[in-house]
C-alpha cells in the first residue's frame, strides 16, 4: 500500500540535538536526543517515553544557525515504536512569537540550501 504524504513542509534529515520535557511531567526533567528530521512546521525524534498524541511538548532546539538554543511548544502529531523499546515522535511547532518562528524558518532555509549543494 502506497503512503500518502500528508506534510506541508519538506522534512530535512538533520542529526543536531533537541531537549525535551516530558509532558506531565511532575519534576522539571530534561532529556536528549538527537533529530531525525527537521522542518519549518515540526520535527521527529526518538524519545524513551511513550508519549501520548496531542499533548504538548516542550523543545530546546540547538540549531547550529542560532546563537542561542530555541525554545518553543509543539504537540504531538504521531508516535510509533522504534528500535530498542524507544519512540518515534512526531510533533508540530506551535510558534507563538515571531522571532522563534524567524529562528526556525531561516533554519529551514538554510538547511534546504545546504543540502541543494
Amino acid at each position: 500500500m502506497k503512503r500518502i504524504e500528508r506534510r506541508r513542509a519538506v522534512r530535512l534529515p538533520l542529526t543536531f540535538m533537541v531537549r525535551y520535557q516530558y509532558p506531565g511531567s511532575q519534576r522539571a526533567v530534561w532529556s536528549s536526543a538527537p533529530l531525525r528530521n527537521f522542518s519549518r512546521l515540526g520535527v521527529r525524534f526518538i524519545s524513551e517515553y511513550p508519549f501520548q498524541v496531542g499533548a504538548t511538548v516542550a523543545l530546546q532546539l540547538i540549531l547550529p544557525t542560532s546563537e542561542q538554543p530555541v525554545w518553543v511548544e509543539a504537540r504531538v502529531a504521531w508516535t510509533q515504536p522504534s528500535r530498542l523499546g524507544m519512540t518515534e515522535i512526531g510533533v508540530a511547532f506551535q510558534l507563538a512569537d515571531a522571532q522563534t518562528r524567524e529562528a526556525i524558518v531561516s533554519a529551514a532555509v538554510f538547511f534546504s540550501k545546504e543540502g541543494q549543494r
